[in-house]
C-alpha cells in the first residue's frame, strides 16, 4: 500500500507538496545549525518583504474522524458531469480559527481543496481562485426585507467567512462605505492547501446603511489589489474591474449603436486568470465575472444592458454555439454570432415596446440545431428592469 504523501502526489503531480519526513531526516545533524540560522534570519526579515510562514504545516495537522470523512465522500455522488470537486476524503485535516472554531479541509485531485465547517463549506477545485467570500447572516429571526432586485440587503449580515490564495493574495482588507477599513486575521495553511482562512463578525456598527460593507478586497505584499470580492447587491460597475490588467486589454466585440461606440474588452488578471467587460457612452458594464484561471466564464452565459432608451444583449458562449437567437413576441428574431466567444448585439427599435419585447434567447450549433439551454425571460427582469429587454430610464 502507498504512503499517503505518495498517493497524492501522483494525483496532484502540478501542485508541489512538502517531501517526505524520510528526506527530511536525511542530512539533519548536519545541516541543523544552518538551518536554525536561515530560520532565524527568515523570522527577522519576513515581515519587511513579505514573506508568509505557514501558521499550519497541512501534513501535520489532526486528520479527520470518521463522521467528517464521511460528509467528504458525499461532495461527489449525484453530482453532474464535471461538477464533482474530486476531494480526497481521507487527507481531509483539521484548520483551527482565531476564533475557536473548527475548520475541516481536504485536498482535491486537481490541485484545489474543499472545505467543512460549523457554518458553511465549499470547494474551490483547482485551487486558483485568489479570494473566496462567504455572506453569513446567523442573527436573522425572521426574514428580512428584500431589496428591489430581490436579494437580501447587505446590513443583514454578520458574519463573513473565506479563504486567500497565498500564491496571489498577501492579506485582506474589509473595506465600509463609511471609509473605515479591517484586516481580518488569516490562518495560513502550507501546501497542498495555500490558502489563508479568515472568519470576520460583522459588528452591529456596520450593519447600518452608509457604514456597511462596501468590498472586500485581496492585497498583494506591495499593497496592491489583486482581487475585488464586490458586496452582494452592489450596484453596476463603476469602473473596470480592479482585478483587470487594464494595460493589457485587448478588444473581443465592438458595434456601432445608437447611443455611440459599444465595446466588450477583455484582460488577463493578477492571478492568471481573465476579466471581460462592456464599454458604452463612457460607462462600463458587467457582461460576465472575472474569472479564476482553469475555470470558464460559462457555456451560455447572456444579459441585457438596458438604457434610457435602448437595449443591448451581451455574453460568452462555448465554442459549441454557432449563433444565438433572441425571438420576440411579434415572431421576428435577431441573430447574433459570437466574436471571439464573445455576444455583441443592439435590439431594433421596433423591439423596445411593450408587446414586440425579447422573449426568448435560444443557442444554436452550425446545423441550426437548438442547444440547451433555452432562457424564456417572462417575468424574470420585473424585478431588474436595468437587465431586462426593455429600456429603462432609471438604469445608469
Amino acid at each position: 500500500m502507498k504512503r499517503p504523501r505518495q498517493a497524492f502526489a501522483l494525483l496532484v503531480a502540478a501542485n508541489p507538496i512538502p517531501a517526505p519526513r524520510e528526506r527530511q531526516r536525511l542530512g539533519r545533524l548536519r545541516t541543523g545549525l544552518a538551518v536554525a540560522g536561515i530560520v532565524f534570519a527568515l523570522l527577522l526579515v519576513a515581515p519587511a518583504v513579505g514573506i508568509r510562514i505557514p501558521v499550519l504545516d497541512f501534513w501535520s495537522a489532526e486528520k479527520a474522524p470518521s463522521k467528517v470523512v464521511q460528509d467528504f465522500e458525499s461532495l461527489g455522488e449525484g453530482a453532474p458531469a464535471g461538477m464533482d470537486p474530486g476531494a480526497i476524503p481521507g487527507e481531509t485535516r483539521k484548520v483551527s480559527l482565531p476564533d475557536g472554531s473548527t475548520l475541516w479541509v481536504s485536498p482535491t485531485k486537481h490541485g484545489g481543496f474543499c472545505t467543512l465547517g460549523t457554518r458553511s463549506g465549499g470547494c474551490d477545485k483547482l485551487g486558483t481562485w485568489p479570494l473566496g467570500v462567504s455572506w453569513g447572516a446567523s442573527r436573522i429571526s425572521r426574514p428580512p426585507q428584500k431589496s428591489p432586485l430581490g436579494r437580501i440587503p447587505i446590513t443583514a449580515f454578520d458574519l463573513l467567512e473565506g479563504h486567500a490564495n497565498s500564491h496571489f493574495v498577501d492579506s485582506v482588507e474589509i473595506r465600509f462605505a463609511d471609509g473605515e477599513i479591517e484586516r481580518p486575521t488569516l490562518t495560513w495553511v502550507s501546501e497542498p492547501i495555500h490558502q489563508g482562512f479568515f472568519l470576520y463578525r460583522i459588528p452591529d456598527q456596520h450593519r447600518r446603511p452608509g457604514h456597511e460593507i462596501e468590498a472586500v478586497v485581496g492585497l498583494d505584499a506591495d499593497g496592491r489589489v489583486v482581487v475585488d470580492a464586490t458586496r452582494p447587491g452592489a450596484d453596476e460597475l463603476r469602473e473596470v474591474p480592479p482585478d483587470a490588467v487594464v494595460a493589457m486589454r485587448q478588444e473581443r466585440a465592438r458595434i456601432s449603436t445608437r447611443r455611440g461606440e459599444a465595446t466588450i474588452w477583455e484582460a488577463p488578471t493578477r492571478y492568471e486568470g481573465r476579466c471581460a467587460w462592456l464599454e458604452l457612452q463612457g460607462r462600463v458594464h458587467a457582461v460576465v465575472p472575472c474569472m479564476a484561471k482553469g475555470y470558464r466564464y460559462g457555456s451560455f452565459a447572456i444579459r441585457f444592458v438596458s438604457t434610457a432608451d435602448d437595449v443591448l444583449v451581451v455574453g460568452w458562449v462555448e465554442n459549441r454555439y454557432a449563433r444565438v437567437d433572441v425571438e420576440f413576441a411579434d415572431g421576428s428574431k435577431l441573430v447574433l454570432e459570437p466574436r471571439s466567444g464573445f455576444i455583441l448585439g443592439e435590439l431594433p427599435p421596433g423591439n423596445l415596446v411593450r408587446g414586440r419585447e425579447a422573449v426568448a434567447v435560444v443557442g444554436r450549433d452550425a446545423t441550426g440545431r437548438e442547444l440547451r439551454p433555452r432562457i424564456p425571460l417572462g417575468e424574470a427582469y420585473a424585478k431588474a428592469p436595468c437587465f431586462g429587454p426593455l429600456p429603462n430610464a432609471t438604469c445608469p
